[in-house]
């Protein structure tokens, strides 16, 4: 229900971006939405048999998730409440990536700032801070929340903090390298 709509969004925003033509954008929308149909109808024998049913079944279940608050309410920042709200997500992500993660994104924003729009590179790290954080937003409106309903947004938050440390180890290759020159060590071979 979410990745559909993020990936027409974000393909208009790259077409409207970038001065690509709307055909192209819309083919590749049709390329990725036509694979996602074969492969859950392929790997989903149920689809074979009833595909109405069962996608009305998902989207009724789907939608009775988001919509009954749990039955013992969430324990969120020292107090028991029934909907944590919109920072429970954001929170959940800081208490369960690991530190390295953390400082990498951390290290990616700076960067950004730091180097700007840099073409290919950076509309990369657009989409997928764009997918983290709309994708939080879209599972808060959900009226039952779990830290591990914000699965999806750790693969990309932390392609994210790969780009920070490599931003950060290229400068710090750079200075050793002067250092080594500086004080006569010769420089070995990987």
């Amino acid at each position: 229900m979410f990745l559909g709509p993020f990936t027409a969004l974000w393909l208009a925003v790259e077409a409207r971006g970038t001065g690509r033509p709307w055909r192209e954008a819309v083919r590749s929308l049709s390329l990725w939405a036509g694979a996602a149909v074969a492969a859950w109808t392929l790997l989903w024998p149920a689809m074979w048999v009833a595909p109405l049913d069962t996608l009305a079944g998902v989207l009724r279940g789907a939608l009775g998730y988001a919509e009954d608050p749990h039955e013992g309410s969430n324990f969120f920042l020292g107090a028991i409440r029934p909907d944590p709200g919109l920072a429970f997500y954001p929170v959940s992500w800081l208490l369960r990536a690991s530190v390295p993660a953390v400082i990498g994104v951390l290290l990616a924003a700076w960067r950004a700032l730091r180097r700007g729009n840099d073409a290919e590179g950076s509309r990369v790290l657009r989409a997928l801070v764009a997918f983290a954080a709309l994708y939080c937003l879209f599972m808060a409106a959900g009226a039952k929340k779990f830290d591990r309903y914000l699965l999806p947004v750790y693969p990309a938050l932390d392609l994210v903090a790969a780009v920070g440390w490599a931003a950060l180890a290229g400068p710090l290759a750079v200075a050793l390298g002067r250092a080594r020159r500086r004080i006569g060590t010769p420089a070995r071979a990987p």
